[in-house]
């Protein structure tokens, strides 16, 4: 049974392998077949030693503050007093950096040395343990020994691009280009250069020739045993150098490509006698020639990564392609796991090699090869770690998640956020956690507590917006109703889509599958000039029945309505590139083209001033004026010199002049505007440039939005009304008559006309859109804000008060973006081929 058909409901984990293969140890190698050899001629030189005198005794109240709250790491309430970059840690030891200061503490004591004097920083650090560190900028490393004080500088001729350290060597990897040749050199902690070994070994890699590097270097604490691997081979060197074990995965590799060369041979026509039998052998030989091809020119590539078990001796490598091996230091394959997907972490836990594929699937698998226990999760891991005294795991999703796992229970709970970077560790009975920024650490004897999720039924009333504190997300528990469902045949994927609410209409963009024989003909004439493909514009009403459709041997670039849905535009790629000119084409609501336009680059998008002008922005980033001549026509001005944009002098960022309500607005200097009400012009100093003005409708008053943090409502006298600040950045303001929601990156407030902020509510954990609308027929907003795995679309009236919240797993914010909205309704993608409608 398959993977996949485990990952639907079977317990047990079963999986389709190899049976266990042994092969019998390589022969030893004779002098002149050996593929690394000494070097005799060392390319670096030691340059300097530099006298680093460590401080006084460094203690962990030295490094912390206490007193410390982060929602997002519970229990944990000592923070490092400045941001760190962790280097190395163990239940014994850890090496920290800040403010150009290494710290290195170790049982009941600490050391600092202060980096100021080296030609070296924090950012230079890149191994450590408790014996010494290295650094490394450009050609040259440092190893710093801690007994002694003394930093060692080395400069090498060629690249030293990996590096490794145990208790008594380091070690250098070096290349002279990305293609090779590379070298490695060990040394003592005394600084002596112990010795060096150069590979002779050559890769074909398509049309290029790949020579060997210590691409990746390994080595255990206790330096019996050190490990490089370059391309698909691996090193299994002693510490005196000598090799012992040369591993390559390509003569797997090879015997595979041969087997499936056997099994589509065996497939082939034997005798083809019919004109089609003979079409199709000789295009089946065209294909096989040209696979076997591929694989043969990748049969060196890299593998997805290997773990190291120093207690069996024990070398397991995990392959894009899926396949996990074990070796004994001799080279014999113990045994093969070949899972049906692809690979993409391992590591070592204890006495169990965990490995995580490309879906997700996250697997336990014992020294022996047995499949222990397994998880899926919402993406694939590319970090597992140990909380310590809990039995359970800290993983790390490429999805940038922070998620908690029981792997016998199979629990998953989700976590705030992650990082790479990020490790959890036990030190003097305290936990430690680092977030690549700043290390925490808990009271002694205190131990790890879960996190939760604090969420919210409604928005949270409050007063202030210059508070620190975050709102709640909404708990996503009231969901929409589905009202319709329209998917793309074959699941192929919308270009665009857009809502003419005045209309009541969907607009769909999409590859056009169902060509006439006319189309066919002009499609395959232009692949042969500018490679273009049939693509169509479909009409529906609001009940999915089909009104009109337009076809175009083009891809379509952009697809929006005006606002009125007087017009529907429509871009086209050009002949070239997509900084090359193109087209926009102008569509009524009927689907007759009445007007089509020369465009500098391919249109990108267009964003509406108002019900007559709007502005067209290209993939150059040019910004051309749309204008409505009268309803039904509109016309694409060739100049850009209008709009919200900074013209004449420039005094950088942020509007030059604008037009809104009874106000108009234009800059005069850096930080000044004049400004033209009906009652009168006024001068306007602010002490930074307008990012955004909007007119308060039923009050007659201007909204400026001032920097980034700063809300100034102005009178048609040009007094202040009021002022706000508020403590993060604001993205957006939606105005609805009776105030305006603000949108920052992680939250969205509510405030009134008068100025009073009346609630506050939080995104979901992550997200990277957060966009509202204003529903007049609800009286309410539509506030949606996600990533790319959890998108939460919420209905919220004036008061705060959730009417809907539903949470859509698996849609990106890229699709969140095309939103559109009706009367009593709201559409948006929830895949790549399928437009939902919600209500």
């Amino acid at each position: 049974m398959g993977l996949l058909n485990w990952l639907k409901g079977k317990k047990t984990p079963t999986q389709e392998t190899h049976p266990v293969q042994k092969t019998p140890s390589s022969p030893p190698l004779r002098p002149s077949e050996r593929c690394i050899i000494p070097i005799k001629n060392p390319r670096f030189k030691e340059v300097k030693r530099i006298s680093i005198r460590p401080s006084d005794p460094l203690s962990l109240e030295d490094i912390f503050t206490s007193g410390k709250v982060n929602d997002t790491l519970p229990g944990f309430t000592f923070k490092s007093k400045k941001k760190a970059k962790l280097i190395s840690s163990t239940d014994q030891n850890f090496t920290l950096c800040a403010s150009n200061s290494l710290n290195c503490l170790c049982q009941n004591r600490g050391t600092q040395f202060s980096l100021k004097e080296s030609i070296f920083n924090c950012a230079n650090v890149i191994e450590a343990n408790r014996r010494g560190a290295l650094l490394r900028s450009e050609n040259t490393v440092g190893y710093l020994d801690y007994r002694s004080g003394i930093l060692h500088l080395y400069q090498f001729a060629w690249h030293p691009f990996r590096t490794a350290m145990n208790e008594s060597r380091w070690f250098v990897g070096t290349r002279e280009t990305a293609d090779g040749p590379g070298e490695l050199y060990c040394f003592s902690f005394r600084g002596e250069y112990l010795w060096g070994l150069q590979c002779t070994e050559e890769f074909v890699q398509f049309d290029r020739i790949i020579k060997a590097t210590p691409y990746s270097l390994f080595t255990t604490e206790k330096s019996s045993d050190i490990i490089v691997s370059t391309m698909d081979k691996f090193y299994h060197l002693s510490p005196d150098g000598t090799l012992l074990t040369r591993i390559a995965l390509s003569d797997l590799r090879e015997t595979d490509i041969k087997e499936k060369k056997s099994r589509r041979e065996a497939l082939r026509p034997k005798d083809p006698k019919t004109k089609e039998e003979i079409i199709h052998t000789l295009a089946t030989d065209i294909v096989e020639g040209f696979n076997f091809g591929i694989e043969s020119a990748t049969i060196n590539s890299p593998c997805a990564g290997y773990t190291y078990d120093p207690q069996t001796e024990t070398l397991f490598v995990l392959e894009v392609e899926g396949r996990l091996t074990a070796w004994d230091t001799a080279g014999t394959l113990l045994w093969t796991h070949l899972f049906n997907e692809r690979g993409g972490f391992i590591t070592l836990i204890k006495d169990y090699v965990v490995i995580s594929l490309w879906s997700g699937a996250l697997f336990w698998i014992d020294l022996d090869g047995e499949v222990s226990s397994s998880v899926k999760m919402p993406a694939h891991a590319v970090s597992v770690t140990p909380i310590p005294d809990t039995g359970r795991y800290l993983v790390i999703c490429e999805n940038k998640r922070r998620y908690e796992l029981d792997r016998h229970t199979s629990e998953v709970i989700e976590g705030p956020e992650g990082n790479r970077n990020m490790r959890v560790f036990k030190y003097q009975e305290r936990l430690f956690f680092y977030d690549d920024g700043y290390l925490w650490a808990t009271p002694k004897g205190q131990g790890w507590q879960r996190y939760e999720l604090k969420l919210a039924e409604n928005a949270t009333h409050v007063s202030d917006l210059s508070n620190d504190s975050s709102p709640s997300p909404i708990r996503a528990n009231k969901p929409f109703k589905e009202v319709w469902r329209l998917v793309n045949p074959g699941k192929r994927p919308f270009d665009h889509f857009a809502v003419d609410k005045t209309n009541r209409r969907i607009y769909v963009g999409r590859s056009k599958f169902d060509l006439t024989d006319q189309e066919k003909t002009q499609q395959e004439a232009s692949l042969e000039n500018h490679f273009a493909y049939w693509h169509e514009i479909l009409c529906y009403d609001f009940s999915l029945n089909t009104i009109w459709s337009k076809s175009y041997l083009s891809d379509l670039t952009c697809l929006t309505i005006s606002p009125e849905g007087d017009a529907v535009f429509v871009g086209v790629w050009g002949k070239g590139l997509a900084y090359d000119p193109a087209g926009l084409i102008i569509l009524n609501s009927e689907g007759h083209e009445y007007a089509r336009f020369a465009t500098p680059a391919n249109p990108l998008s267009i964003e509406f001033e108002g019900v007559d002008s709007g502005i067209l922005t290209d993939y150059n980033r040019t910004r051309t004026v749309l204008t409505r001549v009268c309803p039904g026509e509109w016309i694409l001005q060739s100049s850009v010199e209008t709009g919200d944009m900074s013209q004449g002098e420039d005094y950088g960022a942020g509007i030059g002049r604008a037009t809104r309500g009874s106000f108009w607005l234009r800059r005069t200097g850096k930080k000044m505007y004049e400004v033209t009400s009906q009652k009168t012009v006024f001068e306007l100093k602010v002490n930074a440039a307008i990012y955004e003005v909007l007119a308060i409708p039923r009050s007659g008053n201007l909204l400026l939005r001032v920097g980034n943090k700063n809300l100034r409502m102005l009178s048609p006298d040009g007094e202040t009304v009021w002022k706000l600040k508020t403590k993060k950045n604001v993205r957006e303001i939606v105005p609805d008559g009776e105030g305006f929601l603000l949108l920052v990156k992680d939250e969205v407030a509510y405030v009134s006309r008068e100025g009073t902020v009346l609630w506050r509510a939080g995104c979901p954990p992550h997200s990277v859109l957060n966009k509202a609308q204003w529903l007049q027929s609800q009286n309410a907003y539509l506030w949606y804000a996600g990533d790319s795995y959890h998108f939460q679309v919420n209905l919220i009236t004036l008061q705060g008060m959730v009417v809907r919240s539903q949470m859509f797993e698996g849609v990106s914010e890229y699709h969140g973006r095309e939103i559109g909205v009706t009367d009593d309704s709201f559409v948006m993608l929830i895949d790549d081929a399928t437009l939902c409608c919600f209500g």
